[in-house]
């Protein structure tokens, strides 16, 4: 059997750790997304929204062009919905694999596999959404967004730049 090239060398030991590891990466993100459920957005998409919505005013949108958006992102949200409850069961089929003894590298392999075709399929949506969206905005209106959009966000490419180089503890440790 092949392994995959993060595999190759390693002791049974530090495959499953690696697996773990890789497992976990996949669960935690699409767990705190709330796509999929009924009521409110997720987080992803909510801030989409919110900075189109809460600066509608400023973009110059008219009514027709913010019931528009509105329909787009209610209707991409009862896309996702199945997908995201699939991704859900897929984490839980996950869960129920490392819980086994012996853990069996090769399910857990296809099911994290599994897991990243579905959040990829998840962001898909997402995006598709987001170019919806955008196709509805003047050149102008897209130019506005995009100023409002690095406002909110000051000091982030330096956060994000000082805890890849090191200089901030991440969750494991310095």
């Amino acid at each position: 059997m092949r392994v995959a090239p993060i595999l190759e060398g390693a002791g049974r030991g530090a495959i499953v750790a690696r697996v773990l590891v890789v497992a976990l990466g996949l669960c935690a993100p699409a767990a705190s997304a709330g796509a999929g459920r009924e009521g409110p957005p997720g987080p992803r998409e909510a801030h989409a929204q919110r900075l189109v919505d809460g600066n509608a005013e400023r973009l110059g949108l008219d009514a027709s062009t913010r019931a528009r958006i509105d329909e787009i992102s209610r209707a991409a949200r009862e896309r996702r919905r199945p997908r995201a409850e699939r991704l859900r069961e897929l984490q839980r089929e996950l869960e129920q694999l490392l819980d086994r003894e012996p853990v069996d590298e090769a399910a857990v392999l296809r099911q994290a596999e599994r897991i990243g075709k579905s959040r990829v399929e998840l962001g898909k949506l997402r995006l598709l959404t987001l170019l919806r969206i955008r196709a509805l905005l003047t050149p102008e209106q897209r130019r506005k967004l995009l100023e409002i959009h690095r406002e909110g966000r000051p000091g982030l490419r330096e956060r994000l730049r000082e805890r890849r180089s090191g200089s901030e503890p991440g969750p494991w440790g310095p």
